[in-house]
């Protein structure tokens, strides 16, 4: 027993899909009581794309399981586990895993059906109604599909997706008819980020710009950093990106003059807004690549508030895209003084340290966030800090160390190798433990 487990764990490891179905089954027929038995021999046969095969085997085992009182399993899981509610979690999966089986086999409507007769059983309601959404859709049951999305972005106004589901729920191809559904949405929830950049991305023209003027001064004056990162979009529009300079430009101005964002009405805005007004437009700038002006602004902005650590890192970030290397890192030192404990601002630095050719610096940095007398070098293989030793790599290799470069890299292999000898571990813990049967399958498909 023990040997044919060991074996079926190398086999799926392996992907040797049909020697692990003939060993799931000799298993299976050694111990057909045990719930480990049923799961693997139903996955082994979906694995191996016999579909029909796996959904009878969890049919049979859900069946095998009717008579066991769901509210007792679930109440004494939550004693003996420490769970927070009472449900059968494990049973729940099984139900989900099985209507996954019948979804991969093509037939829509019976995965409908099935969700429909068993979704009480599942205790992941917002997944019940995705798949609901999904099904539907599929079915062209726009009707139904449109209700399901409506409650879900009711629970959620966060996840674009939905929106986009509902979009396609409602049949609406023009881009007007976005507009009004998402103009709706935003009056409805006017918090919500995701709908105000859905807009932004369907808008167009003069109105475009007046949504877009909106997010922009709220940004300014709330002090986003990230602003433009969620504009990306606007980057491959060039009426688009000519609007979003203008404006920048324009806050720029009349904040230096009137002290707010247009002249008609001075002395409203806070002084923190001109500094966001020059932090975005260096950003700005930057990324279309006119570093010059884009070092200047954020000169200036440093001038006005020397205190503020993301003004000295996107100094070091320009700096690098002049090819300015190892000012960048002296800019990125002074952010890293400013806070010595950000971990984040820290290994920023021993990056841009690295790419300099500064190796011994980069180390001494990284060691700031080791324990006192620890060794750095030694702390960072034990966590296996990938992105450290490629980098390492890279600057040994641009010194023409050839040698501590490959050392470095055969470094990094190791860690994949342990990886991959740890996800036999991995394999059998999950059917012992009865752990989620979707993410198991989606580990061994990836």
């Amino acid at each position: 027993s023990t040997a044919l487990r060991d074996l079926s764990v190398l086999q799926v490891h392996t992907r040797d899909l049909e020697g692990y179905r003939d060993s799931r089954h000799q298993m299976f027929q050694l111990k057909p009581t045990q719930r480990a038995s049923w799961s693997g021999l139903a996955m082994s046969y979906h694995l191996a794309g016999d579909f029909e095969m796996a959904v009878q085997i969890l049919e049979e085992f859900r069946k095998s399981q009717k008579n066991v009182n769901r509210d007792l399993v679930g109440h004494f899981m939550k004693k003996m586990f420490n769970k927070k509610a009472d449900y059968d979690y494990e049973h729940s999966e099984l139900l989900l895993y099985q209507n996954l089986v019948i979804q991969e086999s093509g037939d829509i409507a019976a995965a409908l059906k099935h969700l429909e007769e068993y979704g009480d059983g599942i205790f992941d309601k917002i997944q019940v109604l995705e798949l609901k959404g999904k099904f539907h859709l599929l079915l062209k049951n726009h009707e139904q599909a449109t209700q399901i999305y409506i409650d879900l972005i009711m629970r959620n106004q966060e996840n674009s997706l939905y929106f986009t589901k509902l979009v396609a729920a409602k049949q609406i191809e023009s881009p007007e008819e976005e507009v009004i559904l998402y103009s709706e949405y935003k009056e409805k929830y006017p918090k919500s980020r995701v709908i105000k950049l859905l807009l932004l991305k369907t808008l167009t023209a003069m109105a475009f710009e007046n949504e877009l003027d909106l997010c922009l001064k709220s940004a300014i004056r709330k002090g986003i950093s990230s602003a433009l990162r969620e504009l990306s979009f606007v980057y491959s529009d060039s009426l688009k990106l000519e609007i979003l300079q203008r404006l920048l430009n324009q806050y720029v101005v009349n904040l230096k003059k009137h002290d707010s964002f247009d002249d008609t009405d001075p002395n409203t805005e806070a002084p923190s807004s001109l500094l966001w007004a020059y932090y975005l437009l260096a950003n700005h700038l930057d990324q279309v690549k006119q570093h010059d002006d884009a070092l200047k602004l954020i000169n200036l902005a440093i001038d006005h508030t020397p205190t503020v650590v993301e003004l000295y890192m996107l100094r070091a970030k320009i700096l690098k895209h002049s090819n300015e290397l190892y000012q960048a890192v002296q800019s990125m030192k002074e952010a890293q003084s400013m806070d010595a404990s950000d971990r984040f601002v820290g290994s920023k630095c021993a990056k841009y340290m690295l790419r300099a050719g500064q190796i011994e610096e980069a180390v001494e940095m990284m060691g700031n966030f080791t324990k006192p007398g620890e060794d750095p070098l030694g702390y960072l293989d034990e966590t296996q800090c990938t992105w450290f030793l490629v980098e390492m790599a890279l600057a040994f290799k641009k010194k023409c160390k050839i040698g501590e470069a490959l050392k470095k890299c055969f470094e990094i292999k190791r860690y994949f190798e342990e990886v991959c000898e740890d996800q036999l571990d991995f394999h059998l813990i999950c059917h012992v433990k009865n752990a989620s049967f979707v993410s198991l399958f989606g580990s061994i498909e990836a």
